[in-house]
């Protein structure tokens, strides 16, 4: 009998800790308007304890908190409950028609939260999906309060059903989840902080989840294996030079003996020609050498010297 009567007078508080989030807080912003505050903080402590709470429901909850505590002159437990709301959204502002005594311990919170980094989850998703496994890494880079406590994943795949991990969190680590093995389709994925009741506070992959797909397959080529000059195998780097082509842009020419010993073997018979049409025109302009006229000048030296004595002699032998 006794059992019995405890389950009626438990019922009521059973029937708020079970009830949905929206319509709690529903049912405390009501209170709070009939100026029912103390009750109206009984609602909204059930809606914090609710595991299907998300982020907004959580920035309601702890505002109409704030305000009934600030109106029953509990400030340092306003300001708190206010602090908590602005981790979660710290560019949280009260509306206008709120009235200003109610409102003091929100700007008060505000004024000292404004040094409080707000709740940071980071993730950097991998560029596909691995063969044996995708490890996910998860880092907590700010929990005030220490709001935080687990962290959880909720991936699926294509027409099928969500699959949820779960890990605890403890400060200063990264949370670590492997996706399985064999995964061969796209996989899209949402990671979620959650508080102590498993509450929502934060979501990464809203509203557009993360997605990976998995290793672009490479197109097999030919068998055939492309012709290496022998000289290519033994190229260093000194056989690598810079060059600098009209306009002024550079390029690098690697080396190749073949066009080498061409270039070479083209240079030589340039000079070749070059040197037989000299030689040439040297012999077809033999008359314009020095040696040419050295002689011409000998042999009109010779015979001037000839006709002289010729004449000397003439005379001589005339006289007698």
């Amino acid at each position: 009998m006794t059992r019995w009567i405890l389950i009626f007078l438990l019922q009521p508080a059973l029937v708020i800790a079970a009830q949905d989030p929206g319509s709690g807080l529903e049912k405390a912003k009501a209170l709070f308007k009939d100026l029912k505050y103390e009750k109206a903080v009984e609602v909204v402590e059930s809606v914090l304890r609710s595991s299907d709470t998300r982020p907004g429901d959580l920035v309601a909850a702890y505002k109409i908190k704030g305000l009934c505590l600030s109106a029953r002159g509990k400030e340092e437990e306003a300001i708190e409950s206010f602090r908590r709301l602005l981790a979660i959204r710290p560019e949280y502002n009260l509306q206008a028609d709120v009235s200003p005594k109610l409102a003091a311990s929100f700007y008060r919170a505000k004024a000292m939260s404004a040094n409080q980094a707000p709740l940071d989850v980071q993730h950097v998703p991998p560029d596909y999906l691995g063969t044996g496994g995708t490890n996910l890494q998860v880092l907590v880079k700010s929990n005030p309060f220490h709001l935080i406590r687990k962290v959880r994943i909720k991936w699926w795949v294509d027409g099928g059903d969500p699959m949820i991990m779960t890990e605890g969190y403890a400060s200063n680590h990264a949370v670590s989840f492997k996706l399985p093995d064999g995964l061969q389709v796209k996989v899209c994925y949402r990671i979620e902080a959650l508080n102590e009741f498993g509450g929502v506070l934060h979501v990464l992959g809203v509203p557009k989840p993360l997605c990976l797909s998995p290793v672009p397959k490479v197109e097999q080529g030919s068998d055939k294996k492309p012709e290496v000059h022998e000289s290519a195998l033994n190229k260093t780097e000194s056989d690598v030079k810079t060059t600098t082509p009209p306009g002024g842009t550079h390029s690098t020419a690697r080396f190749d003996p073949d066009a080498q010993d061409a270039a070479k073997n083209a240079k030589l018979s340039e000079q070749g020609k070059d040197f037989d049409t000299k030689h040439e025109q040297d012999e077809s302009n033999w008359y314009k050498s020095w040696w040419f006229w050295t002689a011409v000048g000998v042999v009109v030296a010779g015979a001037a010297a000839t006709t002289t004595v010729l004449l000397v002699s003439g005379d001589e032998t005339s006289d007698y």
